[in-house]
């Protein structure tokens, strides 16, 4: 029995033995692989004549965690910031900023269906600008005033006697700038409401009610998204409608929370006993454009007459900073 308890013993050891030579072998197998492929790696480099000490900080990087980007963060500050204000002002307001570029966009109550007042008239002067383009009418077409086409509470043509006749050019002119009442019902009358219609969908609007007069700031900032990006007119009509929407009677709204030096501001204001908004795409000279709709219901109009260009001001200082 003691002989076979030796045998064993020295059969453990033996055994003991290989299995650490085994992982030795196992190591120095291992290390020899690593060491051939980083050398295989630095080989290939310089071959293709990269500089050793960049193959260095190449690798040395590789270990290097990324930092993380902040823009997420700044985005939904300025969210809070656009909340944090309208929350101390009478009404509902929906805001939202669009690039027309990259199509990157934010906003706050963005979706909710609010009046668009006299914002609906440029998908009436999109309308009547693509059957000018497409030649079905033409500027210098007349119309003759009616009484009952008369709309009274903006614009210059309520005054106009009945019976006068009317170019379609001063018509769209008078909507534009001075946002006349009487122009879109007598252009939506010649055009048809179906066309109208059916141009808000190709601007992108999907919630949009021209029966009811009511959008979304979304929509509306996807409308001049589209305008912008020449899917809808040439760029000679494209041109004619950009100069019926700028510097119009009413500017105290986007324009006033905006530098006016080198900037080309395309807007429509909307007006109504508690409505006080606007919308429109800013064209600064040396950076991107930008597309601001702030809507709104039930506000107190000394309120808005602060509100709308105090954020205005807020969302440019944040577009601007080098926050994003």
């Amino acid at each position: 029995m003691a002989v076979l308890r030796q045998v064993d013993l020295k059969k453990n050891e033996v055994n003991r033995k290989l299995i650490g030579w085994m992982f030795f072998g196992m190591g120095i197998f291992s290390m020899g692989l690593w060491l051939w492929g980083r050398q295989s790696v630095k080989k290939s480099s310089v071959e293709q004549g990269e500089n050793p000490l960049i193959m260095k900080l190449r690798f040395d990087l590789k270990s290097t965690p990324e930092p993380q980007v902040k823009a997420a963060e700044s985005g939904e500050r300025i969210i809070e910031v656009l909340n944090e204000i309208t929350a101390t002002t009478s009404g509902e307001y929906g805001i939202y900023v669009l690039d027309p570029v990259s199509g990157s966009g934010y906003g706050v109550n963005e979706e909710v269906e609010l009046p668009a007042a006299s914002i609906m008239k440029v998908p009436i002067m999109a309308t009547v600008y693509k059957l000018v383009e497409s030649g079905e009418m033409e500027l210098n077409d007349t119309y003759t005033l009616k009484e009952s086409d008369k709309r009274y509470g903006s614009g210059p043509l309520e005054f106009v006697k009945a019976g006068t006749p009317l170019t379609i050019r001063r018509l769209l002119s008078e909507m534009g700038k001075k946002s006349d009442n009487t122009a879109p019902v007598v252009l939506t009358n010649l055009v048809g409401t179906e066309k109208v219609e059916d141009m808000i969908g190709k601007l992108g609007m999907k919630q949009t009610d021209f029966g009811k007069n009511t959008m979304t700031a979304k929509d509306a900032s996807a409308m001049w998204k589209t305008l912008y990006n020449g899917k809808i007119l040439d760029d000679e009509h494209l041109k004619m409608m950009w100069e019926d929407l700028k510097d119009s009677i009413y500017e105290e709204r986007l324009p006033a929370g905006l530098p006016r030096e080198k900037l080309e501001i395309v807007h429509k204001v909307g007006t109504d006993a508690d409505v006080w908004a606007d919308s429109g795409i800013i064209m600064p000279q040396t950076t991107k454009p930008l597309i601001i709709t702030i809507l709104n219901e039930g506000v107190k109009r000394a309120e808005a007459e602060q509100m709308v260009p105090e954020l205005t001001r807020r969302i440019w200082e944040f577009e601007t900073s080098g926050l994003k």
